[in-house]
C-alpha cells in the first residue's frame, strides 16, 4: 500500500511540474521574438550542460566569482547585470572614436571591436579543454599548425605562406585549434548582438545555427584555396579538400551566451568522461565502468560550464573601464609615454650605431691607436 501511495504522489508530482512547465513556456512564447528571457530560456531548456553551474560546488576549477556570478546568474535569467545600470547610456571610447553604448544586456560591450578579450574568451575554454583532454589520457596539440599544409611539396608551402602572409583572416580554420588523438576541432564562442546575427528566433539558432555555418564556412574556404593558390576549380579536388576529407573534417566546438554547447562539443565531453573515468572511480571510490563515467561526466560538464560562465562574464567586466569618465583622457597619457619611450629608445639603438646625435659620447679610444 505504501509502495503505491509513493507511486502515485510521484505521478502526480510529475505531472503538476509539467503542467507548470507548459505554462511557462507559453508565457514565454507570447514574449516578443527577441526578448532576453525568451532567448536564454530556449538556449538552456534542452542543453545538457547550460545548468551545471547551478550545482557545481565551488572548487578552484568551479568557483565564480561575486562579480561573475552577478553578471552570469543574470543573463542566463534573461535579465541585465546589475553592474551595468550606473552606466547605461555611457560610449565606450578607445583611440579616440566612440565604438558603442552601454546598453542593459551589455551586447554593445562585448561585441564592440575594443581589445583582445574575445580572444581570452576563446583561449581560456580552449586550455582547460587541452587539459580535461590529456588528464584523460589523450594525446592533444593545441594550434595544430601544418595540418593541411605538411603533406605539400616545399614549393607549395612557399606558395601558401605568400599567399596568406597578405590575408591573416584566411589562417582561420586552417590551423585548427585543438587534437584530440586522430580528431581535429575548432573552438567558436558566440554572444548575443544587437543585430540578432546568433539568436535569431528560427528553428536552428544559438551555437547549432554557428556550427552548420563553420562546416559552411570550412568548406568555402577549401574550395577558395585550392582556386587562388593552385589554380584548381571545381568540381577537380585541389589539396586542401583533399587533406580535409583525409583527417575526416573538423568538428566545430561552440559554446554560447548562456553556457550552451553545440551537439559535437556535448559529444566531445561524452568522450572526455569516459576515457578519464577512473579519475572519478579513483576519487570516489568506484568501480571503474558506467557508474565512474556517469560521475567524471556530471564534474567535467560543471568545470566546462563554470569557465564558459569566467569567459563570457569576463568580457564585460574587462571591458567596462571603457565607458569610465577618464578613461579616454587617461588611455592618451598612456599612449604619450608609449611614444616617448620608444623614440627615447630609437635614440639610444642610434647612438650605440654611431648615428645618432649623442653618438661621440658612446665613442671608444686606446692608448696608441691612431684614433
Amino acid at each position: 500500500m505504501a509502495f503505491a501511495e509513493r507511486h502515485l504522489q510521484a505521478k502526480l508530482t510529475s505531472e503538476v511540474e509539467e503542467w507548470r512547465q507548459q505554462r511557462l513556456q507559453s508565457r514565454l512564447d507570447a514574449l516578443p521574438v527577441h526578448d532576453r528571457r525568451r532567448e536564454s530560456f530556449r538556449a538552456v531548456k534542452n542543453s545538457k550542460s547550460a545548468g551545471a553551474w547551478v550545482m557545481a560546488w565551488p572548487t578552484f576549477d568551479c568557483r565564480l566569482s561575486n562579480e561573475v556570478l552577478s553578471v552570469w546568474a543574470a543573463w542566463w535569467l534573461g535579465e541585465g547585470p546589475g553592474v551595468l545600470r550606473p552606466l547605461l547610456g555611457r560610449e565606450l571610447r578607445k583611440d579616440g572614436r566612440v565604438r558603442g553604448v552601454v546598453d542593459e544586456h551589455g551586447a554593445a560591450v562585448t561585441c564592440a571591436q575594443l581589445d583582445g578579450s574575445l580572444k581570452t574568451a576563446h583561449d581560456q575554454v580552449k586550455h582547460l579543454l587541452a587539459l580535461e583532454g590529456r588528464a584523460a589520457g589523450l594525446v592533444v596539440d593545441v594550434e595544430v599548425f601544418g595540418t593541411f599544409t605538411r603533406a605539400l611539396r616545399e614549393a607549395d608551402v612557399r606558395r601558401v605562406d605568400d599567399y596568406l602572409r597578405t590575408r591573416p583572416g584566411e589562417k582561420q580554420g586552417i590551423i585548427p585549434d585543438l587534437l584530440f588523438g586522430d580528431d581535429y576541432f575548432e573552438l567558436k564562442g558566440i554572444r548575443s548582438d544587437g543585430r540578432h546575427s546568433n539568436y535569431n528566433g528560427a528553428a536552428v539558432t544559438g551555437v547549432e545555427k554557428r556550427a552548420a555555418k563553420w562546416l559552411v564556412e570550412l568548406r568555402a574556404k577549401a574550395v577558395r584555396l585550392d582556386s587562388e593558390v593552385f589554380g584548381v576549380q571545381q568540381p577537380a579536388l585541389g589539396p586542401f579538400q583533399r587533406r580535409l576529407q583525409e583527417i575526416g573534417g573538423i568538428a566545430p566546438l561552440v559554446f554560447g551566451q548562456y553556457g550552451e554547447l553545440s551537439g559535437s562539443f556535448e559529444e566531445l565531453i561524452d568522450t572526455l568522461a569516459v576515457k578519464g573515468c577512473d579519475q572519478a572511480a579513483e576519487h570516489y571510490l568506484l568501480d571503474v565502468g558506467s557508474g565512474a563515467a556517469a560521475v567524471q561526466k556530471r564534474l567535467l560538464r560543471q568545470r566546462v560550464n563554470c569557465c564558459v560562465a569566467r569567459a563570457q562574464a569576463g568580457v564585460l567586466l574587462r571591458r567596462l573601464k571603457f565607458a569610465l569618465p577618464g578613461w579616454a583622457q587617461a588611455e592618451a597619457r598612456r599612449k604619450a609615454w608609449e611614444r616617448a619611450q620608444f623614440a627615447q629608445r630609437a635614440e639610444q639603438a642610434r647612438a650605440y650605431s654611431g648615428e645618432g646625435r649623442h653618438s661621440e659620447e658612446w665613442g671608444f679610444s686606446f692608448p696608441g691607436s691612431p684614433h
